[in-house]
């Protein structure tokens, strides 16, 4: 969204890859809105932004991959989490860097303002004086770092800095899609939603009459770039969303009709070589990327190791496949946002290879439990994609536990499915029953033996015949678990479910109708049958182990965690993390009241909150951007600490969705002060109650995205349609279709050491298997 890396004056706007990120968090089905992303882990990128030095090993490139916001140092190849300064729940939007200055850097956002960078993206402060809070793109001037503009989301005016951010005014241009700035004159040209070309002279100070360049009423000015580089011939190439590419030859007073590039005219992205003044590149909706070696006039186009998906063209909104390009100064290096992923090349655009953002390593769940008598505790780890670690001496060596896990189904949309783990727990009595549970998208794992074999399951009336299952399971082990062999689990679809026989069998509960974010049961949940769950809609309490519920809150943020401190609900204090800060409760359904402390601010995202077991008064909560809090006397006073956390770019936070908190307490926390956190890929341990914390090293397994390397055979599990699943008239299967009325197995299948001991049979047709060639989530 602002000028090429090492190119000043180019402005390239991803269109609808940045200006509507957030419907990617949308599927076509006939349930409650559901993330829907590709390939894993899908790492959908709205931006990308480079210095001037981007070369095949060196250069600072950024992008914004999900909710974050990326590093790279090496040209590309590896990349990093940036969180210190970004204290915004709301979606990242674009992310630019100053052509003259590689320090100076502006980020945007939808809903969460502004954003600038003055270290080379390592540490950001906010900007918003003047500037609307939602946000599309941003742009900075080659000529003067402290000059931008940044234009509001949906039509909103564009808006003009002259002080590198510190104030902004608007413009009065409404819908600008994209910016061009001038590298040898104050020239900046602004395109419109309409198809409107708008012209100013003197740095985008005042503006001229709009011209209008296309010729359809809704063919968009996606994409602009001013070449003046030769000295003589001003021209600009503007890209358009439906009728390609238009050149001017006379600084845009004229263009030429419409080029197609390749067979697609909707141009997302347009940038010049720094190597070669006659060279330029484009990115097209769906065709790929293109080069021009004659200043614009004709095109080569290419989809040489770029892939797309596609939900990109099922979303309500769809959304382009391709979007914005960092250009390298070599002008062989090149990096292209995509809707799969971000694409490099190294040799001019020829050929690309998708780099990777996202980890599959990405821890998603973390359970503490107490070990042996007078043993370190037990450790166990849900990865995104590398399955389940246990370790039974604090992280200190580890055993994969993924015979079993690795299943493909066809609620995956895909036969060659690899299970993307979402969360695991043990049981408190583990040491003694070695039990674990897991979960899947759509299924129930339970083991007895620490992982050494897992049964998998459907729970009943879990979904609906023309629903998709849950994506999410919150599981909360009783803490009386070896007496009562009680289980909740709650679903991103609102569903709660019970065991009282150690998972042996389920019964569903109330429908909450909102997303289950947490769970909670009360320290003493064996005699007073007490939990607490926090969902999108609000905070609910049941004293009957799930029964009934009570709604507590309706009217706080949406949370994003929940802690009990205490030792039975009435002295407990319940802490609710959300989107807008830190809430406290003080008694079993007293409203929620938000924190005011000044060692954070009251509006901040709270990723995590975690209160320690017992009688300890401590308390952690892992804020957005200003890294971790502790309060050492209940939540009175709270003080900044792991400042090596903030230092290494570390945030501990779920990463792609919170069913479990991402800080842990161990048990015995009083005698050995451990605390256990995760931030993406890295596990981390603190023997000091918080203050200071190291990495945990653990094994990476064998299997990745390819089924042929899982550990195990892929069990095939059922579709719906057969056990656990609604049907039209209400009723829940509970046993196989008879024979001659379309097939099917059992809905449940149990792994003991890698060998199927019973495996599901796939049931007949239902509404998704048109779509199960897809790439999953």
């Amino acid at each position: 969204m602002r000028g090429s890396a090492g190119v000043p004056g180019v402005r390239r706007a991803a269109g609808a890859l940045a200006a509507t990120a957030l419907a990617s968090a949308l599927v076509l089905v006939a349930a409650p809105p559901t993330p829907a992303f590709a390939h894993t882990p899908h790492d959908q990128i709205p931006s990308v932004a480079a210095t001037a030095d981007l070369g095949p090993d060196g250069g600072v490139a950024m992008a914004i991959s999900r909710d974050r916001l990326l590093r790279s140092t090496d040209g590309g190849q590896r990349w990093s989490r940036v969180v210190r300064g970004i204290t915004t729940a709301a979606q990242l939007a674009d992310v630019a860097v100053a052509p003259s200055d590689p320090d100076r850097m502006l980020l945007v956002s939808r809903g969460g303002g502004a954003f600038r960078s003055d270290d080379g993206g390592t540490s950001w402060r906010s900007i918003d004086e003047g500037l609307a809070p939602n946000l599309a793109w941003v742009a900075i001037s080659p000529r003067d770092p402290d000059v931008a503009v940044a234009s509001g989301a949906y039509g909103a005016p564009l808006y003009r800095t002259g002080d590198g951010g510190e104030h902004w005014e608007s413009t009065g241009i409404a819908g600008a899609a994209s910016v061009a700035f001038a590298a040898r004159s104050d020239l900046v040209l602004v395109g419109d939603l309409t198809g409107q070309l708008h012209r100013s002279d003197d740095a985008g100070a005042t503006w001229g009459s709009p011209t209008k360049i296309t010729e359809g009423a809704k063919a968009a000015v996606r994409a602009l770039a001013i070449d003046d580089r030769t000295g003589g011939e001003v021209r600009v190439l503007a890209g358009t969303d439906r009728e390609g590419l238009l050149v001017s030859t006379d600084g845009g007073a004229t263009f030429t009709a419409g080029t197609k590039l390749g067979k697609d005219d909707r141009v997302r992205d347009v940038a010049l070589s720094p190597a070669d003044a006659t060279t330029a590149f484009a990115s097209t909706w769906a065709g790929g990327a293109c080069r021009s070696t004659d200043r614009g006039d004709t095109w080569t186009c290419t989809r040489d190791g770029l892939s797309t998906d596609h939900q990109a063209d099922e979303l309500p909104t769809k959304l382009p496949q391709f979007g914005e390009l960092a250009v390298g100064v070599d002008g062989r290096t090149l990096l292209l946002a995509g809707y799969d992923g971000l694409f490099r090349s190294t040799d001019g655009g020829a050929s690309w290879a998708e780099v990777e953002t996202q980890g599959p390593r990405n821890v998603v769940s973390l359970a503490v439990t107490a070990g042996a008598s007078g043993a370190p505790p037990t450790v166990a780890l849900a990865q995104y994609l590398n399955g389940v670690l246990v370790s039974d001496d604090g992280g200190g060596s580890w055993a994969e536990r993924d015979e079993g896990l690795a299943t493909a189904f066809d609620w995956a949309l895909r036969e060659d499915y690899v299970a993307r783990m979402v969360e695991v727990d043990a049981s408190p009595a583990y040491a003694e029953d070695r039990t674990l549970f897991a979960s899947q998208r759509g299924y129930l794992a339970r083991s007895t033996d620490a992982g050494e074999s897992w049964e998998v399951r459907v729970l009943p009336g879990i979904a609906n015949e023309q629903d998709r299952p849950p994506d999410y399971f919150t599981i909360a082990i009783s803490p009386t678990y070896a007496d009562d062999g009680t289980v909740l689990v709650g679903t991103d679809r609102g569903k709660l479910f019970r065991s009282t026989d150690r998972g042996d069998s389920w019964e569903r509960l109330d429908d909450l109708g909102a997303e289950v974010v947490a769970l909670v049961l009360s320290p003493t949940f064996d005699r007073d049958q007490t939990a607490v769950v926090a969902t999108i809609g609000g905070v609910s309490i049941t004293t009957d182990g799930g029964d009934s519920w009570t709604v507590v809150d309706d009217d706080v943020p949406r949370p994003t965690g929940l802690a009990l401190a205490g030792t039975s609900p009435a002295d407990a204090t319940m802490w609710l993390g959300t989107t807008e800060g830190l809430y406290r409760s003080t008694g079993p359904t007293d409203a929620f009241e938000a924190v005011d402390d000044a060692a954070f601010p009251a509006d901040a995202k709270v990723e995590a909150v975690a209160a320690a077991p017992g009688d300890a008064d401590v308390l952690l909560v892992s804020v957005r951007g200003l890294g971790l809090l502790r309060s050492t006397d209940g939540g009175e006073r709270f003080e900044a600490v792991a400042d090596g956390l903030l230092d290494d770019q570390l945030q501990l936070s779920n990463w792609y969705h919170p069913t479990s908190p991402p800080i842990a307490f161990s048990p015995d926390f009083e005698r050995d002060q451990a605390v256990y956190g995760y931030a993406d890929e890295h596990l981390l341990r603190s023997t000091d109650a918080g203050e200071t914390w190291t990495e945990v090293e653990r094994p990476t397994a064998a299997h990745d995205t390819d089924p042929s390397t899982a550990p195990g055979p892929l069990l095939s599990l059922p579709e719906p349609g057969v056990e656990g699943i609604v049907r039209a008239d209400g009723t829940v299967a509970t046993s196989a279709p008879a024979a001659g009325d379309g097939g099917g197995r059992t809905a449940t299948a149990l792994v003991v050491g890698g060998t199927v001991a019973l495996a599901a049979v796939v049931a007949g047709g239902v509404a998704w298997r048109r779509r199960r060639r897809g790439r999953p989530a």
